[in-house]
């Protein structure tokens, strides 16, 4: 019975392991076959803004205007914790 037991959990097993590699398989060959049918992608994506990281932004060295900044969003901040 235990015998049973262990060749069912075992074929259980194996099959599940089975069907998630061919899902592994069949996801990457769809999306192989979407890259090479969609030719407008690359156009499209070039075409995009691309927006920069925080520390791609320039630095302005006003310590004037940087310091109102800070102001304005620590107001900003007190005013939605105040809220929620």
């Amino acid at each position: 019975m235990i015998a049973e037991g262990l060749n069912l959990a075992m074929f259980g097993m194996g099959t599940v392991f089975v069907f998630l590699v061919v899902l592994i398989f069949v996801t990457k060959l769809m999306s192989v076959m979407v890259r090479a049918l969609d030719v407008n992608s690359v156009r499209t994506m070039a075409a995009l803004p691309v927006r920069p990281r925080a520390d791609q932004l320039p630095v302005t060295g006003n310590a004037g205007e940087d310091a109102r900044l800070r102001a304005i969003l620590s107001a900003a901040v007190q005013q939605y914790k105040s809220k929620n």
